[in-house]
This record gives C-alpha cells, structure tokens and sequence, in this order.
C-alpha cells in the first residue's frame, strides 16, 4: 500500500513495510519488527502530546469562561446590602519586606523599597475544578483583573518599582486571588 502525501515526514505503516511517496519517487522503509519498535516508542509520546494539548484546552476554556463578560474596570464591590450582609470586600496586605533605599536628611525624608502581598475574594473569579479538568489555580497578568488601588499612608508619593514589567496573579478557584507587589513610597521624616 502507497500513500501520496506534500512532505517527505509522513508515514504509513501496515503490517509488510512502510512506504512513503515525494515527488513521484517511493521509497520502503524498515522491516515489520523495525516499525512495531518505531510504534512502541512513538505511543507514549503521542499519549504525552495528546495529554498536554488537552489540558491547555481546559485552561483556554476555563479562561475564555470566566473573562466572558468580566470587566476589569468594575470592581467586586456588588451593593451595599448584598455587601452589608457579606461584610463587604476584604482586602488583606502583608508587608513581606521594607529595606530602606535612601536617606535625605537635608530634606528630611526616607525613600523606602517595599513588597506588599495583597489579597481579596473576587466572587466572579469562581469555578469548579471538576469542571475543568481538576485545575484549582491560574496565572494571569495583574492588568487582565480588578485589582484594589492601595497605597502606603502618610507617604509623599508611591510608585511601582518595575514599571515595564507587568506582575502575575494567582487566581484560585473559589474566586481568592493573591498579588505581590514592589513599590517604591517615599516618607518626610
């Protein structure tokens, strides 16, 4: 049996050799043994393919599903007697690490380097993992969420220490997201 096909890579196999036909010239390949080898080996690879390409799809589902009609503009925040009953949106920071960048004692004021661990429940952020292929935590750029604006008190001003670069979200199934952030808050002594 013959099989045509557009590149040189594609192989037929049947039970006698393996042919394979490019620019009208055939060619026979390996005997029986020699391919039963070449399939016990090519199997748990293409197991292992079709595996990781599954699974990429339940997380692209997943994500499709639950940004289908998310805002990221619109904070979780619902109404206030839905939120009077839940006790509103909790927002919880540690402060996992303050070093001391700059000292300006003329102008009397501290430069600080701080990384903030920020956590809250967004209620739209909810799936099950037995819907999804077991998966329980996803990864997404900050940008992509509602994220709280929260700033150190008392500071002259804040900014984000790494402005290109975008930080990651820990997004897990019963809608808890988590958030590292570095920034730099300067204080007058």
């Amino acid at each position: 049996m013959k099989v045509t096909c557009s590149t040189p890579h594609f192989l037929f196999v049947n039970s006698q050799k393996a042919e394979w036909t490019h620019s009208n010239r055939s060619h026979s390949r390996g005997s029986a043994p020699q391919l039963a080898a070449m399939r016990l080996l090519l199997a748990p690879l293409l197991l292992i393919a079709l595996t990781d390409a599954f699974s990429l799809n339940a997380s692209t589902k997943l994500i499709d599903g639950l940004f289908d009609h998310y805002n990221p503009r619109a904070s979780p925040y619902v109404s206030r007697l839905q939120n009077a009953a839940d006790s509103g949106l909790i927002v919880a920071l540690n402060l996992s690490r303050a070093i001391i960048a700059n000292v300006n004692e003329r102008d009397e004021t501290i430069s600080v380097l701080i990384n903030v661990n920020y956590k809250w429940r967004d209620p739209r952020l909810v799936w099950k993992p037995s819907e999804h292929d077991g998966i329980t935590v996803i990864s997404m750029r900050s940008d992509a969420i509602w994220v709280p604006d929260v700033n150190p008190c008392e500071s002259t001003y804040v900014y984000n220490v790494l402005k290109e670069v975008i930080p990651s979200v820990l997004i897990h199934h019963d809608g808890s997201v988590s958030l590292d952030v570095y920034k730099m808050a300067n204080y007058i002594c």
